[in-house]
């Protein structure tokens, strides 16, 4: 319906307002009234010919989609890799008009596969081998990973190189982290390669690592940390692969079995020791440059730690500490899992539960207040350039369509945009205004407003 804007017609009179005034016919009066009167009885009348708004969610296109198939969505592209009908292949879609801009097979390859945008290059696991491990219960573990790294040209599919080393810790622009495994399925060697062409740029072995990590400053990967089964810590230069530290710290050997022992993350600034030990849960702070401890936090439940900007977040089920960095003492308690980066400088976290109804919000990350209304439904993708995320709830009377909201991610307030076909196994993914969903044998990929 449009709106036509009349201007102030409240009925305020002018001056002072203190003696009631009559109503008051002055020349011009009456022509404009009948001038206004038929202008409205044109808008009804022609109602049907004013062009309607464009709908918030409008359908593009359609590709046949299975369940075993898996997709992507990076820059204008839709990445399709079949597995299937016959011989795995992956298709890169243009986003906006559905057309095949290049197709390939890919073998017996890991579905593993991640867009550089900043480079315009696909890296594709591949070489796919199988390791078994004794679960020291009788039981062996199978686990299958890529054996190769294969970088393709996103516009064209073209390769541009491959390399051993399936599994990359980083990728960037210019640099890309390789891991080689050895028989048994350990890391046994890093590999810095250029993204583009593949070149080395330096490689090391590994000194009998379990846990490794890239520390990240801002942007830039800036170091590489790896612990061994007994908890001796190596700090290595991103840039050159050189040592800049080792050093025994106290360890728990992670169990096969439970999970159980210890593990690494790493925040701006702190090295940080999760320790799981049967319900209980301990998290250790270290300095990143120094290994120096600094504080450490215990629970009765599952611990873990990561960052959420100006404070470290301790979460347990459905709940997290946000404790000062490098004190470690309690700044303030949410609900639900924290999740950082999403909003510009890290000044909110947007925190979302795992129930049935997800109800996220936004929160200031220094302080806990709520910004704005809780959004509804599950997240499917984020905009890193506009600042918001892109919600789906199903809708209780049609369980085969689900509601699409754009929820702020500084002001926290939510834009209804409609609703697209979606049933219990299907999910969304996308990047700006392209929403693709995968669901019942089909892939359907939408512009949103």
């Amino acid at each position: 319906m449009s709106m036509i804007e009349l201007g102030d017609v409240s009925g305020e009179p002018d001056g002072d307002g203190r003696a009631e005034r009559v109503p008051e016919f002055r020349h011009g009066t009456v022509r404009r009234l009948v001038l206004a009167g038929l202008a409205a009885l044109c808008v009804v009348a022609l109602g049907g010919s004013a062009r309607p708004a464009p709908p918030l969610i409008q359908e593009l296109w359609a590709v046949p989609f299975e369940e075993m198939d898996s997709m992507s969505v990076a820059g204008g592209l839709i990445l399709v890799q079949t597995n299937s009908d016959g011989s795995p292949s992956l298709t890169a879609y243009d986003a906006a008009t559905g057309k095949a801009r290049w197709s390939r097979p890919v073998g017996e390859q890991s579905t593993q596969m991640e867009t550089v945008e900043r480079s315009g290059v696909l890296l594709l696991a591949g070489g796919q081998e199988t390791v078994e491990t004794d679960m020291g219960d009788g039981s062996v573990a199978v686990e299958t990973y890529g054996g190769t790294i294969t970088a393709v040209d996103a516009i064209s599919g073209t390769t541009l190189w491959t390399r051993s080393g399936g599994y990359h810790l980083h990728a960037g622009p210019e640099t890309t982290l390789l891991v080689e495994h050895g028989k048994q399925g350990d890391p046994v060697r890093f590999r810095l390669v250029r993204t583009r062409d593949g070149g080395v740029v330096w490689e090391r072995a590994l000194p009998r690592a379990v846990d490794m990590t890239v520390q990240i400053d801002g942007d830039e990967p800036i170091r590489m940390v790896t612990a061994t089964g007994d908890g001796e810590i190596t700090l290595l230069d991103y840039a050159t692969g050189a040592v800049q530290l080792v050093r025994k710290l106290p360890w728990a050997e992670r169990s096969p079995v439970t999970g159980s022992g210890s593990s690494i993350a790493l925040t701006p600034g702190l090295f940080l020791e999760n320790r799981t030990t049967g319900t209980d849960g301990e998290i250790t702070a270290y300095r990143a440059d120094t290994l120096e401890r600094l504080w450490s936090a215990k629970s009765g439940d599952y611990l873990w730690s990561q960052d959420c900007g100006p404070v470290i977040c301790l979460t347990e089920e459905n709940r997290f500490r946000a404790v000062d960095p490098l004190t470690g003492e309690h700044r303030w308690t949410g609900t639900g899992w924290p999740i950082i980066g999403l909003s510009p400088g890290n000044e909110f976290l947007l925190l979302t539960r795992s129930d049935t109804a997800p109800q996220p919000v936004l929160a200031e990350a220094a302080t806990g207040r709520t910004v704005g209304k809780p959004g509804r439904g599950w997240v499917a993708y984020w905009d890193a350039d506009e600042h918001y995320v892109v919600l789906l709830d199903p809708l209780v009377k049609d369980y085969t369509r689900s509601v699409v909201t754009r929820f702020d991610l500084v002001t926290g307030r939510s834009t209804l945009l409609g609703t697209v076909p979606l049933t219990g196994n299907g999910r969304c993914s996308g990047t700006g205004p392209i929403l693709a969903c995968q669901n019942a044998g089909r892939l359907t990929v939408h512009r949103i407003g």
